[in-house]
Parts: C-alpha cells; sequence; structure tokens
C-alpha cells in the first residue's frame, strides 16, 4: 500500500470519528440539578422544590416545602430544612410552627398534619454568595417520626455563570 493510500484510510477514519463524535453530543450537567426531593417515611411524604434550581449570587429562588399525610390519623412530624451556606430565607414567612436558626442556616418546623391532609408552606430564599470551587449544593430535608428518620436532598447549582462572553483586552487595568 502507498503512502498516499494510507494517508486516504487515515483521512477517512479521521472524518468518521468526527462525524461520530459531533452526532454523539453529551447531555448538559444541569439537567442533574433539579431542584426537587421526596422521601416518605410511613404514612408521611415530604417534598421539597426549589425553582429555579440554578443560581448566581443575586438571584431570588422560591422553596415549596410540603407534608403529606395519607393516614386516617392526624401526625405531628418534625422537619428540619438546611440550607445551603450563602442562601438566606425569609424569616419573617415562616408558617406557624417554624423557627430559624441562623447558625446553622436551617428551617425547623412542626406541622400538625391533618389526617388525609396536606400542608405546605412556600419561602423566598436568596443566592447571597456563590462558593466558586463548589458550586453543586443541596438543600436538605430531614423528616423525623415516630423513631423514623428519612432524608431528602434537592441538588442546585449556586455559582457563577459556566458561559464567557467577548472578552477583548483593556488598555487599562481597572
Amino acid at each position: 500500500m502507498s503512502s498516499r493510500g494510507r494517508l486516504q484510510s487515515i483521512g477517512v477514519l479521521a472524518l468518521l470519528l468526527g462525524a461520530a463524535l459531533f452526532a454523539w453530543r453529551p447531555t448538559s450537567s444541569a439537567v442533574l440539578y433539579s431542584g426537587y426531593a421526596r422521601t416518605d417515611s410511613g404514612l408521611l411524604s415530604l417534598e421539597i422544590t426549589v425553582t429555579p434550581p440554578i443560581g448566581l449570587p443575586g438571584t431570588e429562588m422560591q422553596m415549596i416545602v410540603r407534608i403529606t399525610n395519607y393516614g386516617d390519623l392526624a401526625l405531628t412530624p418534625s422537619i428540619a430544612l438546611r440550607l445551603p451556606r450563602g442562601m438566606a430565607a425569609d424569616m419573617y414567612a415562616l408558617p406557624a410552627g417554624a423557627t430559624f436558626n441562623l447558625q446553622e442556616n436551617q428551617i425547623d418546623w412542626l406541622p400538625a398534619v391533618p389526617a388525609r391532609g396536606v400542608q405546605e408552606f412556600t419561602i423566598d430564599i436568596t443566592v447571597q454568595a456563590a462558593d466558586v470551587t463548589n458550586p453543586e449544593q443541596r438543600v436538605v430535608g430531614l423528616l423525623r417520626h415516630q423513631g423514623d428518620e428519612r432524608e431528602a436532598a434537592a441538588p442546585l447549582w449556586l455559582g457563577i455563570a459556566p458561559l464567557v462572553g467577548n472578552v477583548t483586552a483593556k488598555g487599562q487595568v481597572s
């Protein structure tokens, strides 16, 4: 086989490899940050939803916490919601039976959930700072009832936008 034939076969292989890489695109990692979590403990179900699940410093998000009782008797679970560092909640919008622990950045909620009923609250949270080295964060909810403890973790992205716009050389340093 001549050197020209080898170059042609290598060129064809490179073209096929390029076409395969172009056709196969990895999915965006942004889909991993759903902002949703759910856990069940017996007749209780805890759901946490944070929208939007991706935020920059200054972004206002909304967290909805819902506890559902599927039983025939009223239940009183204990729920702890740990917010990531760098996030602040509107403490004045907490529901009855809830307190905010500033040191732990945690909401403690003791709802009375009626039989076959639902209790929920919505609270605004703000991203105040982002950890550039660790933007993948979680809002963790702990559901405790009659000695059983279950955890739900809603994945979030709290960081700097990964896209870079036009970068031009400046003549003077700021």
